[in-house]
């Protein structure tokens, strides 16, 4: 990009084409029941929903959508979203999952297996609705972003 403004466009077009993603995981979950596709599509949409609310490095700086951009009755959920992003998904942080290393002989063989808290993006499935109408509220304040951003192009 040849100038700032055309970065932070192509930013929040990246951005509503994330929140797209996320609506289109949303979607597919209903189409299942088995438990790997619907958590692989809770996965994907969660990650899509919450990747332009980190960092973004761009050539002329760096880039995140801000929390505005989310309806204040969203917040919460929005937050949880982030947080099972940051601590399940993205990033293994151990004091979420509470591990336990246990000491085990069996005969000769020793063993150490490690009990952890499962957490399961299962939790959001009684949530789906919620989430979509979430990811389809910032997507429509990214795109009157957009139009704004796109009428100070040159």
């Amino acid at each position: 990009m040849k100038t700032p403004q055309e970065e932070e466009y192509v930013f929040y077009r990246f951005a509503s084409g994330d929140m797209v993603n996320a609506l289109s995981c949303l979607k597919s979950i209903q189409r299942y029941k088995k438990y790997s596709t619907r958590h692989a599509f809770i996965f994907q949409a969660v990650l899509s929903y919450c990747r332009p609310f980190k960092s973004s490095n761009g050539k002329h700086g760096k880039y995140k959508l801000s929390k505005s951009f989310v309806p204040d009755d969203y917040m919460e959920l929005h937050k949880e979203l982030e947080k099972f992003r940051d601590k399940v998904f993205a990033h293994t942080d151990l004091n979420v999952r509470s591990p336990v290393l246990k000491r085990w002989k069996a005969g000769n063989i020793d063993m150490l297996p490690i009990q952890f808290k499962h957490l399961s993006p299962s939790i959001f499935n009684k949530r789906i609705a919620e989430i979509n109408e979430l990811v389809t509220k910032v997507m429509n304040r990214i795109d009157q972003h957009i139009d704004m951003l796109g009428s100070w192009l040159p």
